[in-house]
């Protein structure tokens, strides 16, 4: 018999939506018939949300005092959206569980209804997003794409007020603060590829605690398809500075791959799929496929990598 611990203490961002998130597992959590606390620790992310994270060059921002509140034992787990949890963890903190994972995809936001193809030459896009902004630039490169930071109904509440013609955030944040309606359509992954981990959640938490509880916080396509982009990501190198986007995801004969690097500019953007015949292919398939298009990559998407430091 899996013995589970009388109660947790989930750390969490401020925001909205992070909170929501934490809802959400503790609601898992006590359906589990363990008693959830949630406490909400400040991030560099949450205290500064007008400079673009591309500027500030790492998404540690968004997790660091959560892993401090960890290493400190002032929490048992942190939640965090697993698309801002770098690659390489800390010493003794572990990926614990990925839970059931939502839309991956991106949703184009435009109060007016139009779609994508359908906007006027030249429209105002808003993103803080380097990924979104040279994918958005590779097909129309008319556009002009301004940053925008803040939670996303604030984000919402800019677009409306006018400061953007249109907006893409993440589905499944939409999803999960109950504003499904104010998505035009999700933009499919060939055409916008998501970001690492999107649309699913990390809990977050000290190496070898409480792993028979964790095992039934994780579930088992979600873990295969996150763990394989994180290779995939790890390969690359990339991070903030670099627009990149990969996802893996089962379908009816088995698994896909669909990665995607660019310029800055969109000019020059990169967009490969592989089928895999089944899970135990798609970390191997993920590092061939970074591999593969670090080999084939001209200067200009290169040069986004180095900026980062790594090779």
């Amino acid at each position: 018999m899996t013995l589970f611990p009388k109660s947790v203490r989930i750390g969490t961002r401020g925001s909205e939506l992070a909170r929501a998130q934490a809802a959400a597992m503790a609601r898992r959590i006590e359906a589990l018939g363990v008693a959830a606390e949630i406490v909400v620790v400040r991030t560099r992310g949450d205290i500064d949300q007008h400079t673009p994270v591309s500027r500030i060059g790492s998404k540690a921002i968004f997790i660091k005092e959560l892993e401090d509140a960890l290493i400190e034992h002032r929490i048992d787990l942190a939640v965090h959206s697993l698309k801002d949890l770098p690659v390489e963890l800390p010493e003794y903190l572990v990926l614990a569980a990925v839970p059931e994972r939502v839309s991956p995809l991106d949703a184009w936001v435009c109060p007016s209804g139009k779609s994508l193809d359908d906007t006027p030459h030249g429209a105002t896009v808003a993103t803080g997003s380097l990924r979104r902004a040279a994918q958005l630039l590779a097909l129309r490169p008319d556009l002009k794409i301004v940053p925008m930071r803040g939670n996303v109904p604030t984000r919402i509440e800019k677009l409306r007020a006018g400061e953007a013609f249109a907006t893409v955030l993440a589905a499944a944040g939409l999803h999960r603060l109950g504003l499904e309606s104010e998505i035009a359509y999700e933009l499919p992954a060939d055409i916008i590829t998501p970001a690492m981990g999107q649309g699913a959640l990390a809990i977050e938490a000290r190496s070898g605690e409480m792993p028979g509880f964790f095992r039934a916080l994780d579930d088992a396509n979600a873990r295969v398809a996150v763990e394989a982009e994180r290779r995939f990501l790890s390969i690359i190198g990339g991070g903030c500075r670099t627009p990149v986007g990969i996802l893996a995801r089962q379908t009816p004969t088995g698994w896909e791959l669909i990665a995607m690097l660019a310029a800055n500019d969109g000019a020059n953007i990169m967009r490969r799929t592989v089928r895999l015949p089944g899970a135990a292919y798609a970390g191997s398939g993920a590092e061939k496929l970074a591999r593969e298009m670090l080999d084939e990559a001209p200067p200009e998407i290169l040069d986004t990598l180095e900026e980062t430091g790594n090779p």
